[in-house]
């Protein structure tokens, strides 16, 4: 996707009243996996991404709290929502590797942040890029942690 693109229809939809929520349901029809999950982007600019989701049955376990593979799709949405927005349209990326840690039971509303400095990319060179994303409870308590190896490539 393009970031400049991206951030422009964001920028767009942040003039209406309910915007924010209309990008998030967009973005999950544009990436069908990813709009499995409730989730709705609350701040969006090069290189940062702040997602919340909501925490409902269809994303539950047998535990009682929300299942670990929701929050790993949470976190890679994040993650990549962070480094595409600050890659150039001369770029392209593509997910190569993925760690997750579970700190604790996940419940309640969510909030993921990632951020991704891309100051120290190669412009035409390929490289991996690790993207950290942080996954907090609404007592800010860190639920996970992952961290998101991407392949940043110049576009041919």
């Amino acid at each position: 996707m393009n970031p400049e693109k991206i951030l422009r229809t964001w920028v767009k939809l942040q003039k209406l009243p309910a915007g924010a929520l209309l990008f998030s349901r967009v973005l999950g029809r544009l990436i069908p996996y990813t709009g499995t999950i409730p989730f709705k982007i609350v701040s969006l600019e090069p290189g940062f991404a702040q997602i919340t989701m909501k925490d409902c049955r269809r994303v539950r376990n047998h535990l009682d709290c929300i299942h670990a593979m929701a929050l790993a799709n949470l976190a890679e949405l994040t993650s990549g929502l962070a480094l595409t927005t600050g890659l150039t349209k001369k770029h392209r990326a593509i997910l190569v590797g993925y760690e997750i840690t579970y700190h604790k039971k996940a419940r309640g509303q969510l909030l993921a942040e990632s951020r991704f400095d891309s100051k120290s990319l190669p412009i035409d060179t390929s490289s991996e890029q690790r993207v950290e994303v942080s996954l907090k409870n609404k007592d800010n308590d860190v639920v996970c942690k992952a961290t998101a190896l991407w392949k940043v490539a110049p576009v041919i």
